[in-house]
């Protein structure tokens, strides 16, 4: 049954059975008034008859808050709830995302071909040796202990405004029709230059045939 706090008119549902056939004391839970609670609505001009036994106090009804959609502890349309699985891969993925666009220019660094990856997406990097300039280079034919080697040497220098990482370096050498004859890595005396520095390589190259020519170029470029 449906009753009504006669001062501040605040609702309650309570079963019949719980208010008796004598009726109940009831305490409304909003503004404390107390009163006397019939099964049916008194006839006009009775009294309302107190008894001494103590008030009960009614409940205060409940509403529905949650958010329509879903609420925040991730329950979707129709009550059901989301995995919490799910939604820790939803973060983790998203997680990985924001640090692949943000460090991409430090993943392009350690792995050159990845530079065609975000070209792809359309997130351009620099190229492997971007702000860098190769000076000085040059190769020498030596004859060490009846071996011959082919001497390559120079230097890398940061020519831009910003902390740059230092690639390995790509030799090949040519012959007198420029066909490739040989090609190996270089590594360089430093892996990253700040603004202005400089790092120097050399190479000793074993068995270089009749080469003409020697080019050095940043791997990966």
């Amino acid at each position: 049954m449906l009753i009504t706090c006669p001062t501040c008119a605040t609702r309650y549902t309570v079963g019949a059975a719980s208010v008796g056939p004598e009726g109940r004391k009831v305490r409304c839970a909003k503004c404390g008034h107390t009163w006397q609670q019939y099964r049916v609505p008194e006839r006009a001009g009775a009294e309302t008859r107190m008894m001494d036994d103590e008030a009960t106090e009614l409940r205060m009804p409940t509403r529905d808050t949650r958010p329509i959609g879903g609420d925040a502890r991730g329950r979707g349309r129709g009550g059901r709830r989301l995995p919490v699985g799910w939604i820790a891969f939803g973060v983790v993925v998203a997680g990985i995302v924001a640090g692949g666009l943000l460090a991409r220019a430090a993943i392009v660094d350690a792995w050159p071909p990845s530079a065609r990856l975000y070209a792809l997406v359309g997130l351009p990097v620099d190229p492997p040796g971007a702000g860098l300039k190769l000076q000085g280079v040059r190769s020498e034919h030596r004859v060490e202990n009846g071996a011959a080697l082919l001497i390559v040497e120079g230097r890398i220098v940061n020519d831009s405004d910003r902390e740059r990482a230092v690639p390995k370096l790509r030799a090949v050498t040519l012959d007198a029709e420029k066909k490739p004859l040989k090609s190996w890595t270089i590594e360089p005396s430093q892996t990253g230059l700040l603004p202005g520095e400089v790092a120097i390589f050399q190479s000793a190259e074993s068995d270089p045939g009749a080469a003409a020519e020697v080019m050095i170029s940043f791997e990966g470029e």
